[in-house]
This record gives structure tokens, sequence and C-alpha cells, in this order.
């Protein structure tokens, strides 16, 4: 029999109740038991997050534009088209260091598996992680990518490495990137228009 002060349709206080410390119990349960894994994949996404920054930092030094003109270039592109920007821009200047830039890119670029990682299906067993790919360029193909825990914390630990020496390779200090992804947000107080050609004067 529905209370007093209960609503048609909605469940019902001791229900709700009961229902609310299943799902925490449910939750708690499931993040004990993938805790490593739960934080692996947050150590990925955050290596992901710190190589998004760092390639539209050198895209921004290698075009020679301002701060503001490179968010503009960089903020809708994907990141396969950025790197492979980056790629070109690297292989075609006359950096002093840019071999050593290319080759650390070529690294971390060859070894992420993002797209896998991030926009895959995934499947996680106390001893084995899945990711389903699923390519849709020609004939559709679907793979899965097998790994072991340690495997694939191994893959992660791997993908740090590399995009520290990526970092080194660009000679550049954290208070000059941070000051780089900082100017995005000067972009809210200006027009929404991009600022133009960079070789023009105003």
């Amino acid at each position: 029999m529905m209370a007093k002060n209960e609503k048609p349709g909605r469940m019902p206080a001791p229900l709700r109740s009961a229902f609310k410390e299943a799902s925490e119990k449910s939750a708690k349960e499931l993040l004990d038991s993938h805790k490593q894994f739960a934080m692996t994949l947050g150590g990925f996404h955050l290596a992901c997050s710190t190589l998004d920054k760092l390639v539209d930092f050198a895209i921004y030094k290698f075009l020679k534009v301002s701060a503001l003109q490179a968010h503009f270039v960089t903020s809708g592109m994907v990141f396969g088209r950025k790197a492979r920007l980056l790629a070109d821009l690297i292989r075609t200047s006359d950096h002093p260091n840019k071999a050593t830039i290319q080759r650390a890119f070529n690294e971390v670029r060859g070894a992420t598996k993002r797209e896998i990682i991030t926009h895959g299906y995934l499947w996680s067993e106390p001893n084995q992680i899945k990711f389903m790919e699923r390519s849709i360029s020609g004939k559709f193909n679907a793979i899965e990518h097998e790994y072991s825990p340690i495997e694939f914390t191994i893959h992660v630990l791997v993908l740090c490495v590399n995009i520290v020496s990526f970092y080194r390779s660009l000679d550049a200090n954290d208070d000059e990137i941070d000051k780089f992804a900082k100017a995005a947000l000067s972009l809210n107080r200006k027009s929404t228009k991009s600022p133009g050609n960079p070789t023009l004067k105003k």
C-alpha cells in the first residue's frame, strides 16, 4: 500500500533506500576488484592529456605563430591529424634539434594505441583486459587487443617514458608550456573569429 506522502509512480522510500545501499555496495566491490586497473587506465588518460598539450605546444613552436593562433589551429583537430601535421612540420623545419625531436615524437606516436584504448569497447577481468577496435576505413573490421594486467601496466609506463623523452627534446620548461595552454582562456574574452594570417601586420 502506498504511503500517505508517496507520489504515484515513485519508488517507495524503503525500496529507494535498499536500492541505493545495494548500488553503493556494488560500486565499491567493482572498484575494489578493479582498483589497480582503474588506476592504470587513469594514468593512461592522464598521459594522453599531457601528450595533447605537448603536441599543441610543439605545433605552436614550429609554426612560429602566436599562442592564440596556434589554439585556433589545433583546438578542432583530432589527435591523428595533429600528429601528422606536427610530423610534417618537424620534417621540413630547419630546427637544429629536429632529428632528436622527430625520433622522440615517432616513439611516442607509434606506441600510444590511444584510439584503440580510448574509443574501443572494453572488457576487464582479473587476469585479462580486452579492447575491441572497430575499423570503418574500407571494409569493416573488428579486432580484439588483449593484455594481461602487467602487460597493460607496462604499456602505460612505456608511454609515460616516451612522453617524458618527447618533452625533454622540445627543450621547453613547464612555465612556458603552461603559459601557452592558459592563453586559450583569453579567447573567451576575444572575438571568436580567427586572428587571420600571422604574417599580416595590423
